[in-house]
């Protein structure tokens, strides 16, 4: 399968499906979860080697609208990890990722939202899944991202369609590396009451300008989490699987556990 067809088709069946008749809404709706099956079928084919990974994901974020359309967040991130190549399953016992990110987000009458990354920085650890892993150094990277959003509400429901493209810097010992990374999300909320939500979400990343190899798998992210707001404070806590490629032979499997906590100013 083209990466880059499939892509461009989960575009065009998304914008069917949110500005679409309701009968055309069913048929792309259906036709979108083919396309990502397939998606999901290929990139699992002609594999040699996986390895596994037990992760905690957490965030902590603040943010504070500046007008009534408009919000900055500040975000920070800690991400630890188990050392399988030592058959470690503490997921606290290692080092992930520590990353400091700042947000600009504009939201036009509930339908539309658009988010810009200005400027992000992350310090990366390699997953642990061999003993040949921990002499991989750790990777510095600068991030600009830009990012849109679709969204649809139906009664207790929201659906979320979003895709963006992130510009990467990599600084490695004294190396300079510049890779590029699209990615397309789908999101699935809905809401017991008021203050709780149960998210259910997937989303594919592919390598692309200015990465050597463009247009290839890079990462698919399917997970669940339940979301609990009160006042100004929002919990979430849940579970993710994250499918990685390291390279064409060798993927990454990634159980994580997610947390995150986040302050509305």
């Amino acid at each position: 399968m083209n990466p880059s067809f499939s892509f461009a088709t989960i575009v065009s069946i998304s914008f069917s499906y949110f500005w679409g008749s309701a009968e055309k809404e069913k048929e792309s709706l259906r036709s979108l979860k083919l396309l990502l099956f397939l998606i999901l079928l290929n990139s699992y084919s002609v594999i040699s080697q996986t390895y596994s990974h037990n992760t905690f994901r957490g965030a902590t974020s603040i943010e504070k609208n500046i007008s009534a359309k408009k919000a900055i967040t500040l975000e920070y991130q800690h991400r630890r990890q188990s050392n399988l190549s030592n058959e470690s399953l503490n997921i606290f016992s290692n080092l992930y990722l520590q990353s400091l990110r700042v947000g600009l987000r504009h939201t036009q009458e509930d339908r539309y939202e658009f988010i810009v990354n200005p400027i992000s920085y992350f310090r990366k650890w390699p997953l642990l899944g061999k003993p040949e892993d921990i002499a991989i150094p750790v990777r510095n990277e600068l991030r600009f991202a830009v990012q849109g959003e679709l969204l649809k509400r139906i009664e207790k429901c929201r659906f979320q369609l979003r895709g963006g493209y992130e510009y990467r810097l990599f600084f490695q010992k004294n190396d300079l590396i510049q890779r590029g990374r699209a990615r397309s999300r789908i999101q699935f909320q809905y809401r017991f009451m008021e203050n709780l939500g149960l998210n259910l979400y997937d989303e594919v990343f592919f390598e692309t300008w200015p990465s050597k190899n463009q247009l290839t798998f890079g990462e698919n992210r399917s997970g669940t989490s339940l979301v609990f707001r009160r006042g100004n404070f929002r919990v979430e806590g849940g579970y993710v699987f994250i499918y990685t490629s390291r390279n064409s032979l060798e993927r990454d499997l990634e159980h994580g556990l997610v947390v995150s906590f986040a302050l509305l100013l």
